[in-house]
């Protein structure tokens, strides 16, 4: 095992809308502060930032993404190539935080196709980036010192991040649904005011918006589904007026739409849209029939944390943890749980996390030392 990955490395799990934005931020002020720089590797970040490649939009779109890396595969092992070089110039003072990347265990298709788990393919990934790293920074192998020994090293990097530090931010489906609407309400108010300075009077007229209400309502209809077969006409010249100003033909990615506008936006449709959301909790929980139809089971994307990682689940009282290194932090209004709450638990998770790093590179720089002048 590459001891220094599995301290430095910190992994978010959890559903959509579960509080890991805000435990990320905790995280990264708290080691900031102390002198230690942060790197974010996000699988949504990642795939928002690709849907311009038709290949990688049509692969999220078709669902594939949930089964193979391979989509982000280039900007995984490009965050894991500024994760090294950050580790070096640091002196091992970085930390990486890795959100959504790891969701599936391995699985046998249909067609008796097997997928080997999300965990063994960004080992295999981060390996390949790693290996490239230590003949360009030859300092790298005081944290990855495997890597002197043999070009390649998978298996000892899965190990790593097996046991690096594995956090499950624990909400109930209703409340993850209502942090993900209002994440999306005001992202669109936002949008919507800059559209009002651009003075784009002419793309998102007077009767559109009559017609629905709003300009933010405008907005939603157009990310998401629309239901109205008399307002859908006026929105699709709205969606493709704003395409045109854009200069974008491909008006599937509202992020990317707005972009062309100017306007950076991180939207997600399926945040806006409430299909989209019922479809991302499923993926996480499933409906059971425990008790009258109470409990819920694990969906597809969450059962590698009972499969792989120490994580078990209970249907009626969610995730325990079965290992030091896996812990659960519990989050949403209908467990009593404020937005103070969470923050003060995001600063003793972060608090443990240094203390352990600080622990751990005291030792490592103790061993050093020893063998230097045993040589």
């Amino acid at each position: 095992m590459i001891r220094t990955l599995s301290r430095n490395i910190i992994f978010l799990h959890g559903l959509s809308g579960s509080g890991k934005g805000e435990l990320q931020r905790q995280l990264m002020d708290f080691h900031e502060q102390r002198g230690y720089h942060s790197v974010y590797m996000s699988a949504g970040d990642i795939v928002r930032r690709s849907l311009t490649d038709t290949h990688i939009r049509q692969t999220s779109l078709s669902g594939s993404f949930f089964d193979s890396l391979e989509p982000i595969q280039g900007g995984l092992r490009e965050l894991t190539g500024e994760f090294a070089e950050t580790l070096a110039s640091t002196e091992g003072r970085t930390i990486l935080i890795i959100d959504g990347v790891v969701r599936k265990s391995n699985f046998e298709k249909s067609d008796g196709t097997v997928i080997p788990s999300q965990l063994q393919q960004l080992a295999t990934i981060m390996d390949d980036a790693f290996s490239g790293k230590v003949h360009e920074l030859p300092e790298l192998y005081t944290y990855i010192p495997e890597y002197r020994y043999s070009p390649h090293n998978a298996g000892r990097v899965e190990l790593a991040l097996k046991n690096s530090n594995h956090i499950v931010l624990d909400v109930l489906p209703e409340d993850a649904e209502k942090q993900m609407s209002t994440r999306a309400e005001r992202e669109l108010s936002r949008i919507a005011e800059r559209l009002d300075d651009l003075g784009d009077g002419d793309i998102i007229t007077a009767d559109i918006i009559a017609e629905v209400g709003s300009l933010t309502q405008a907005l939603a209809l157009i990310a998401g589904e629309n239901v109205d077969p008399q307002i859908s006409e006026f929105l699709m010249e709205v969606k493709k007026s704003l395409g045109r100003l854009a200069g974008i033909e491909d008006l599937s990615s509202l992020a990317n739409l707005f972009s062309g506008l100017g306007i950076e936006t991180n939207i997600r449709e399926d945040d806006v849209s409430p299909n989209g959301r019922a479809s991302r909790i499923g993926n996480f929980y499933q409906k059971g029939s425990i008790d009258g139809d109470k409990g819920f089971t694990l969906g597809p994307i969450a059962q590698v944390l009972v499969q792989d990682l120490n994580f078990g689940f209970n249907n009626d009282t969610g995730f325990v943890s079965l290992a030091p290194n896996c812990r659960v932090i519990i989050n949403g209004e209908s467990r009593g749980v404020s937005l103070s709450d969470l923050q003060e638990q995001g600063r003793q998770l972060a608090q443990d996390v240094f203390l352990n790093l600080e622990r751990e590179m005291t030792l490592g720089e103790g061993m050093r030392n020893r063998n230097t002048e045993q040589i």
